[in-house]
């Protein structure tokens, strides 16, 4: 298992008990950048126990290196990369690390990250467009 602490020193210690405590995972510690997408390309499911994500880069990097992805209900992975990410029902460790083991046979998830620039931009500009008619309403 590849597997970032944080600074949360609570949850660092839950992680390492528990990854220490298990018959089918493996931590030794974090590993550089190049390393750890080379590994997600030579495995099946990445589980990301993260308390806090907006849109989670790892996540979005192991689906695009054919991983499926379980992830806690903290980010919003699953809006973007829905073929790819299952989304827990809580931040249980336990839960996670057995749906992530049930996520390790089947056929591999096919990444398909459909945002564009040019897609984004029309999004903000539709939501900037909304702001300022309410706002102009608002002043009237």
């Amino acid at each position: 298992m590849v597997g970032g602490v944080g600074s949360d020193p609570v949850y660092a210690d839950e992680f390492r008990r528990l990854a220490s405590s298990s018959n089918f995972v493996h931590w030794d510690g974090p590993r550089p950048h190049a390393e750890v997408l080379n590994i997600f390309g030579s495995h099946r499911v990445v589980l990301n126990l993260s308390w806090a994500e907006v849109q989670s880069l790892v996540d979005l990097e192991a689906s695009l290196c054919g991983c499926a992805v379980v992830a806690t209900p903290a980010g919003h992975s699953a809006e973007w990369l829905p073929e790819s990410v299952e989304v827990l029902d809580s931040f249980d460790v336990t839960e996670g690390l057995l749906t992530a083991k049930a996520r390790t046979t089947g056929p591999r998830p096919r990444a398909n990250y459909a945002a564009t620039w040019e897609s984004t931009v029309a999004v903000i500009d539709m939501a900037y467009q909304d702001a300022v008619a309410r706002k102009g309403r608002s002043e009237a």
